[in-house]
């Protein structure tokens, strides 16, 4: 069974900051730019991702803290870094670190990390899909 990213993320906002996961005493990343919208009922996007420990799996993380994923379902989430997100899920917690990319690129990338094995799947990649 593929595991993905609680981002994932998804999920995260909130909190701000810029330490931890990429960020440093300035932080040039707009948070916000890989979001998919508002929240589910208007989801505008979604992320098509691959990790070499999952495989494919598709995530969608959203401005009210909430997130979904093909692999795990509902999460929620929290900025907490720079380019850093803590998130929770029915499967466990973990963090998405040194997230990069935004819709405008159309490409995003991170790294999973989590102490339950089945969500610590590493480096991710995912190419936006606009409904």
């Amino acid at each position: 069974m593929k595991r993905i990213i609680g981002l994932v993320l998804i999920a995260f906002l909130a909190v701000g900051g810029c330490s931890g996961g990429g960020g440093g005493d300035e932080c040039n990343f707009d948070f916000d730019s890989f979001l998919n919208g508002p929240n589910a009922q208007l989801a505008n996007s979604e992320w098509d991702c691959t990790s070499a420990v999952t495989g494919e799996f598709v995530f969608q993380a959203f401005e009210d803290g909430t997130g979904l994923s093909s692999d795990i379902g509902p999460l929620t989430w929290q900025q907490s870094g720079c380019r850093s997100a803590a998130f929770q899920s029915g499967f466990g917690d973990g963090d998405i670190i040194n997230l990069e990319g935004s819709k405008a690129s159309g490409i995003i990338t991170y790294d999973q990390v989590s102490n339950v094995p089945e969500l610590d799947i590493g480096a991710v990649g995912c190419k936006l899909r606009v409904f």
